[in-house]
């Protein structure tokens, strides 16, 4: 069953926003209203790499209006193969301003905000305070718990993934929801994650892609209030063998 629109609609669309959105408006489940609920959302993308690259490139050019982009790290030559946010002339600039200024190319009618800020528990709290939702695309284990936890204590949902090596998964958690998980029921112990790294086991831009791609799908859902978003479900793809599965999560002695 679908949850409820997560943000309420903006006023009403501009005369070239119909014409850009077009095909959007079109679709049940978007249509006038979702639009504009779109327009008024305002999302917290963590990390602008791999994932966050497609995150961040749909979620700006479907009509988000407001993208907190967060990432302290600077673009390097080995990023450009999967982060398509970054350009070769980005390289030693920061990712977030660099993935803010993408942004306002994929999506003119909003407004992205760059953020050169270290994700840990001290920042968490204010990052989150002011936005609908938070999609993580961090790889580090510290900063996903703090941005989770962060988000479980606001009641706001919190998309969820990875893409390392050939494997990727994705979850929404969100505990407030009916059925809704938390991060500690997939990892009871989430600081203690093996934490693979791209730097070590390597990744792909087509992984990044499938994935940053249906984590940015969920996001849309839950601000517009359509579909069954993935709450107690995680969604595993295996790149090597193109499949996809899903792995029912239960709340764990809650």
């Amino acid at each position: 069953m679908p949850l409820p629109p997560l943000v309420e609609p903006a006023d009403a669309l501009t005369a070239a926003e119909r014409t850009r959105f077009a095909r959007q408006l079109v679709l049940p489940h978007i249509g006038e209203v979702g639009q504009r609920r779109l327009k008024n959302a305002r999302v917290l993308v963590a990390g602008a790499g791999g994932l966050g690259s497609p995150v961040i490139s749909y979620l700006a050019a479907a009509g988000v209006g407001a993208l907190v982009i967060v990432d302290d790290d600077l673009v390097e030559e080995s990023n450009l193969p999967r982060q398509l946010a970054h350009a070769g002339a980005d390289i030693g600039a920061g990712k977030a301003e660099s993935a803010a200024a993408e942004a306002r190319r994929q999506g003119p009618y909003g407004a992205p905000v760059a953020v050169a800020r270290r994700v840990d528990s001290e920042t968490a709290e204010a990052l989150v305070a002011r936005v609908d939702l938070v999609v993580d695309t961090t790889d580090d284990a510290a900063a996903r718990v703090a941005l989770h936890d962060a988000a479980m204590r606001a009641g706001i949902p919190y998309v969820w993934g990875t893409a390392v090596g050939t494997d990727g998964m994705v979850s929404v958690f969100w505990a407030d929801a009916p059925g809704g998980v938390t991060l500690r029921d997939l990892h009871p112990d989430p600081l203690a994650d093996t934490n693979r790294r791209c730097v070590v086991d390597g990744v792909t831009g087509p992984l990044c892609a499938a994935i940053g791609g249906v984590m940015a799908g969920e996001a849309l859902k839950l601000i517009v209030g359509a579909g069954d978003v993935l709450l107690g479900r995680v969604l595993v793809f295996d790149a090597l063998d193109a499949t996809w599965r899903e792995v029912a999560l239960a709340p764990a002695g809650r």
